[in-house]
């Protein structure tokens, strides 16, 4: 399971409105869960159940050839550990109370209530995480569970008591005047995920981890937790005295000068604001976020101190009629004149202000953008970060078409991702990507190289391949190429040599280093197990 918590589920109804009505009915990935499927009965809920393996099925109780019933029957054969919410009509209630028997979770009564939905998927996701953490060994699933702690901690979603008992359960000292969230984010995450398996990438993070977790020990400042791919979360807390501005910047230049010489990576640390209770670290948590977005406009700086006043979102400070609202409403709609009518208007305003405050103004409104994107589930660092190389040089020329221009690109890249989603036209590039790696495998394949062909970034399509397939780009090809070794070997007319060319490694070398990773054994060893075998 990943850090960020996300599992799988499969709508099962045999109305179609039903299973649309169930996908837009809420925000699926703020519960932790993303629909993978979808099936109109039994017998096609099986199918897509063998291929996706969610953690969650969302089934009707009546359809045609396997009822919900019989479904779920089945479903807890393959895996008893399967988590089955039944839906069901007033008519059916009874039906559905019988199929607890069976081990379905809970049940909900149509029409479904949004509110309701969401209190049994917090129930059924904490019956998932329980089952995953009993999986784990000791040290990872108390890792585990800390880290769900403080996840918890920042969105506030806990009461004081609460907060109070879990940190003790698991020696936690929150007993302090001042809290401060740091977040900190990996700069070239996006090229790793490009270059390194998955092996490589886990071991990189554990190693950022640890130097983060030994300086924190070493100050007695606090805490550290993820929530993404390519952040860290550190919860800083003052036992002794009070937090200031001075020690939260040391604390953050102690960190990123020890990444980059321990682990050789660049990081940008985000600082939010010092508060004083459990129930305003989110806030802390949200102004970390805001700060660490200052980094948009600003290649060199790497550490950023939140400031109240250069975040409120007036616009009496530069004395502007034009309001970021309708340019929002116009990159909502997808609407490529009104967005430029938009822009059209800020930079009329724009170009009678100072240098200085011309740059806050563009800030703004990317800062804006970026928000926008973050809503969607989007990163509005991987899909823009090579835009903004030259922004600072291009804000103080007095030809600002340039800088209009990217403003306007900008907008249509946030605008086409915000489409792209709603239709889940992201889902069916991942399945495409899938299929022409099935079909082409022994090629030179990479991510620039399937970027280009599928027209997305290439490192955003990293993390969007991890995340609908739940592995790493190099460790999803090294198996389909591994597995078509075996069949190779098997036949036994190759050399172990010529199956190392016919599957796309260029050295037998990396084959054999693959092929005894996946497998457990060398290629030769293989095939001489497979020959030695009783027919």
């Amino acid at each position: 399971m990943e850090a960020t918590h996300m599992f799988k589920v499969i709508i099962v109804d045999d109305e179609y409105d039903i299973r649309q009505g169930l996908k837009n009915i809420i925000n699926w990935e703020e519960q932790g869960f993303y629909i993978v499927g979808e099936a109109e009965d039994g017998i096609e809920a099986l199918e897509v159940y063998e291929r996706e393996q969610p953690s969650l099925i969302i089934t009707d109780i009546k359809m045609p050839e396997i009822d919900g019933l019989n479904l779920t029957r089945k479903l807890k054969a393959l895996n008893p550990d399967i988590n089955i919410l039944i839906i069901s009509g007033y008519n059916d209630f009874t039906y559905a109370k019988e199929a607890l028997k069976y081990g379905v979770n809970d049940y909900l009564l149509k029409p479904i209530d949004s509110q309701e939905l969401c209190h049994v998927l917090s129930q059924i996701k904490e019956r998932i995480l329980e089952n995953l953490i009993r999986q784990k060994s000791t040290q990872q699933k108390l890792a585990m569970l800390k880290d769900y702690f403080f996840v918890r901690l920042v969105k506030a979603e806990m009461i004081e008591e609460d907060i109070i008992d879990t940190a003790n359960e698991y020696a936690i000292d929150l007993h302090s005047k001042d809290y401060c969230m740091l977040i900190i984010e990996i700069d070239n995450y996006g090229q790793s995920l490009i270059e390194l398996s998955g092996k490589e990438i886990r071991l990189k993070k554990f190693a950022i981890r640890n130097i983060i977790e030994d300086i924190l020990k070493e100050t007695d400042s606090g805490y550290v937790f993820e929530n993404e791919e390519n952040r860290y979360n550190v919860l800083v807390i003052a036992k002794d005295g009070k937090l200031s501005k001075e020690f939260l910047l040391t604390l953050s230049t102690k960190i990123k000068d020890c990444l980059a010489v321990f682990a050789k990576e660049s990081i940008t640390i985000g600082i939010g604001v010092i508060v004083h209770q459990y129930a305003k670290i989110k806030f802390s948590y949200k102004t970390a976020e805001a700060a660490i977005g200052e980094s948009l406009l600003s290649i060199k700086t790497k550490i950023f101190y939140y400031d109240a006043e250069n975040h409120v979102n007036n616009q009496n400070i530069w004395n502007l009629k034009w309001d970021n609202t309708e340019l929002f409403k116009a990159v909502r709609a997808d609407n490529t004149k009104q967005i430029r009518a938009e822009i059209d208007l800020l930079f009329k305003e724009i170009h009678l202000v100072s240098k200085k405050i011309r740059k806050d103004i563009i800030k703004f409104a990317i800062y804006g953008l970026s928000q926008l994107m973050m809503e969607y589930k989007g990163d509005w660092r991987e899909l823009f970060n090579d835009k903004f190389s030259h922004m600072e040089e291009t804000l103080l020329h007095s030809n600002l078409a340039p800088m209009k221009e990217l403003l306007v690109e900008i907008c249509k890249e946030v605008s086409s991702y915000i489409k792209a989603k709603e239709s889940n036209s992201i889902d069916s590039i991942i399945q495409e990507i899938v299929e022409y790696i099935h079909q082409h495998y022994w090629e030179e394949i990479n991510l620039r190289k399937l970027s280009n062909l599928f027209y997305v970034n290439a490192s955003y399509l990293g993390q969007l391949f991890k995340k609908e397939t739940g592995e790493y780009f190099n460790d999803f090809i090294n198996k389909i190429r591994i597995d078509n070794a075996t069949k190779l070997l098997e036949a036994n007319k190759l050399s172990i040599k010529d199956i190392s060319e016919k599957i796309g490694y260029k050295y037998v070398d990396h084959f054999y280093r693959n092929f005894k990773a996946i497998i457990g054994v060398n290629p030769g060893d293989y095939r001489k197990g497979i020959q030695d075998a009783p027919q």
